[in-house]
């Protein structure tokens, strides 16, 4: 799923920032103290691995590794995922949408093989996810994203964890998503399923070099421009509720990793600008 803006002396300020970059890692520090913010890419093919060494220092130096939720992991908790992002009993996806989307609907996954009724009780958002993960599986490119590297790297060294979101907020979040309109959401969901292997390599390789200009442009503005509802629900407000999150990092003692898709930091409304407004000095890593 995808994916996805100040004075000018900030705008210069991180354009300075992004003209010297080689990762998606910054330090954030005020005073002695430090965090580290790291933007990830949640599907990464083995191909993609070693990952920027930057990810590993950071990871070395942090005291507690920051995601933004947990994944569903036992039998219970993904079948009530499931059922939380299903419609009522009687109401399908296909009873949603108008006879042209529903067909082109259809017809796509008819092309990927898939029955209509493996999709048709759950909700756009979930069904956007799905279209998008065949896709990459078509591809070539799924695989464990930077967040379940480090997740499981943790457990392993039993580094502490900690979340932004809960797993339940994600999923509510998920049920949202296509709510207000369903028509133009799996439309614009189709479009974007048809083109995103081909956007995931470039995303990747705009991430790799930490190019937030790139994935503002290709991302944000386009998803603000298309659909503002889920910008809004899945951007600006949540990277507002996790600043103070962020803020209290600074009153614990030890320093954190913090991981968030990359999308989350570029723009006006993204976690970066939303550090330095808050009076915090960032710096990229190398």
């Amino acid at each position: 799923m995808k994916n996805f803006f100040q004075p000018l002396s900030l705008c210069l300020a991180l354009f300075s920032l992004n003209a010297i970059a080689e990762t998606s890692v910054w330090k954030v520090s005020k005073g002695d103290d430090f965090i580290y913010v790291a933007g990830t890419v949640h599907l990464l093919p083995a191909s993609e691995y070693p990952l920027p060494s930057a990810f590993a220092e950071a990871y070395r130096q942090a005291d507690t590794l920051v995601l933004e939720a947990p994944l569903p992991e036992s039998m219970a908790e993904q079948q009530q995922m499931l059922k939380s992002l299903q419609y009522p009993a009687g109401q399908t996806l296909s009873k949603q949408l108008n006879p042209s989307v529903r067909n082109e609907l259809h017809q796509y996954l008819q092309s990927l093989g898939l029955p209509v009724a493996m999709v048709d009780n759950f909700k756009p958002g979930f069904v956007a996810m799905q279209l998008t993960l065949v896709e990459m599986s078509k591809a070539g490119l799924s695989g464990d994203g930077v967040d379940k590297y480090f997740l499981t790297q943790a457990k392993t060294a039993g580094k502490p964890l900690q979340f932004l979101e809960t797993l339940e907020f994600q999923i509510e979040l998920i049920a949202q998503l296509g709510a207000e309109d369903p028509n133009a959401f799996i439309k614009m969901s189709l479009a974007e399923a048809k083109d995103s292997s081909a956007m995931l390599k470039k995303l990747i390789k705009a991430w790799r070099a930490g190019d937030m200009d790139f994935i503002e442009r290709e991302v944000l503005l386009k998803a603000k421009q298309d659909d503002a509802t889920t910008y809004r629900l899945m951007f600006s407000d949540r990277n507002q509720r996790w600043l103070p999150q962020l803020q209290q990092m600074f009153q614990q003692p030890g320093h954190e990793l913090v991981m968030v898709g990359a999308a989350h930091l570029p723009g006006n409304d993204g976690v970066l600008q939303l550090l330095q407004q808050a009076g915090f000095t960032l710096k990229q890593m190398q």
